[in-house]
């Protein structure tokens, strides 16, 4: 093959041997790639040429990238990965008690969402409620998943930071329908029970839960949120066991 392709003595001898009446002035590159061998002849006025080099030089990254068929593009660089949004710096990471009473501003703070699309994940709930504009607003969300089918149970737990921000929560989302999805349902947003009201309580109620086992896939388990972005929940006070696999359906249609 490299008689044919015209290769010199002087630029193959090391290669394999060469009958003198073969010598010929075309210049050579020639790289070992595993177990084949590469040549490629170049016109010496041409841009692309590669500078001759010995046996003792090894070729340039550069060189090798030139060799390559085109049938063999060169690795693109790895794809951005996602960055979780984060809220205004300037936003309070204060949270309400989530009381109910008529002195102040105080009030219900956890509201539950129903007639959520089976299909919608926590991640993509979560970035809907930012878009609403409630960045910053949420310190806590839960959306139970059916763990046999992996699907959501239609219904999700949002505290609040303070009443006045719960209050815009339930006006805005009220018949909400621009769920991403093709999904006819329409939100309904109504107060959680008295015993699940504020932060302190969900996750009271929460810690000690098996669906906080090492086990549960995160995206299925409850959130503290600080300023948008996924904070540290607090550690169970006792040891916690693995879910069944019908956990999350007693549940679903004890809230129906």
């Amino acid at each position: 093959i490299l008689a044919q392709a015209g290769a010199t003595c002087s630029d193959i001898s090391r290669i394999a041997p060469c009958p003198r009446s073969a010598m010929a002035s075309l210049p050579l590159g020639v790289i070992v790639k595993r177990t084949f061998l590469h040549v490629d002849i170049v016109d010496e006025g041409s841009p692309t040429a590669m500078p001759r080099r010995t046996a003792s030089e090894p070729p340039t990254r550069a060189d090798s990238s030139r060799l390559l068929p085109t049938s063999m593009p060169l690795r693109e660089a790895p794809l951005t990965p996602h960055k979780e949004q984060e809220c205004p710096s300037d936003a309070s990471t204060t949270s309400s008690s989530g009381t109910r009473g008529r002195g102040g501003d105080r009030g219900p703070t956890t509201v539950m969402m129903r007639n959520i699309p089976r299909e919608l994940t926590r991640s993509r709930l979560l970035e809907l409620l930012h878009a609403g504009g409630f960045c910053g607003d949420i310190d806590f969300l839960y959306l139970p998943v059916h763990f046999s089918s992996g699907a959501n149970t239609g219904f999700a737990f949002v505290n609040l930071r303070t009443p006045a921000a719960a209050r815009r929560f339930r006006a805005h989302f009220a018949r909400f329908a621009d769920w991403g999805v093709p999904a006819p349902k329409r939100c309904n947003v109504s107060w959680a029970r008295d015993d699940q009201q504020g932060l302190e309580a969900n996750t009271e109620r929460y810690r000690n839960s098996s669906v906080m086992h090492s086990s549960v896939d995160t995206e299925h388990q409850p959130v503290v949120l600080i300023n948008g972005k996924v904070a540290a929940f607090p550690p169970p006070t006792r040891p916690l066991w693995p879910p069944h696999a019908d956990f999350g359906v007693r549940a679903g249609r004890a809230r129906r």
